[in-house]
């Protein structure tokens, strides 16, 4: 069975690629679509590449986060860190569907009556912009992790439980052998009484 700790450290993994590779993009790849408009953009948006990386992590991040959330929504103190990592999740994707995706996808448009300075003036600002998103996203991982370091207190009540049970069962088995021991200890005693008082009785014969 799948634990809530599972779910955590691949929904960790997971925000921790997504962060990582939204800066990458933001440093080395992104600037470059903007720097010769329309047609950087165009070579851009055309790349392949792209979208078969950033739609299935995308939808990792969405199921990994849902199943985090879902599997640990019980416990308290973990359930407030990931229902605010899930806020800015959220956020984010709100943003992008209501700015950066439409925006984008205006600035590529080949029949967009848009000069090359306008599509790298509003390029740069789209760019300036996407920056809030990566910040949200690490704070949503940053919020995971320290969901993940939280202990539910379920979880620990039970392991002190089984401890506990552990301990009483080792104790109640060392006593069984305590008295075993004793047991033994007593029955030897009295076989060496009767060879005793045997052994007498057969010298008590002989005279």
């Amino acid at each position: 069975m799948q634990s809530p700790n599972w779910h955590l450290a691949h929904r960790t993994s997971c925000s921790a690629l997504r962060v990582g590779a939204g800066v990458n993009q933001s440093v080395f790849v992104m600037p470059g679509w903007f720097s010769s408009p329309p047609q950087s953009l165009a070579k851009g948006q055309a790349s392949g590449t792209f979208k078969a990386f950033w739609i299935p992590l995308q939808v990792a991040s969405a199921l990994t986060l849902a199943g985090a959330f879902a599997f640990n929504r019980k416990s308290d103190e973990r359930r407030k860190p990931l229902s605010l990592a899930l806020g800015f999740y959220v956020g984010t994707c709100v943003s992008t569907a209501a700015y950066f995706a439409p925006e984008i996808i205006r600035l590529g448009r080949p029949g967009a009556d848009l000069s090359a300075g306008e599509i790298a003036r509003r390029g740069k600002r789209w760019l300036a912009l996407t920056w809030g998103r990566h910040l949200a996203l690490g704070a949503a991982w940053v919020l995971t992790l320290a969901a993940m370091a939280r202990k539910p207190k379920r979880l620990a009540a039970l392991r002190f439980v089984r401890a506990q049970w552990t301990s009483r069962r080792r104790s109640h088995r060392a006593r069984a052998e305590e008295r075993f021991e004793r047991r033994h200890a007593r029955a030897r005693a009295r076989a060496g009484r009767r060879r005793d008082a045997s052994g007498d009785l057969g010298q008590g014969g002989d005279g």
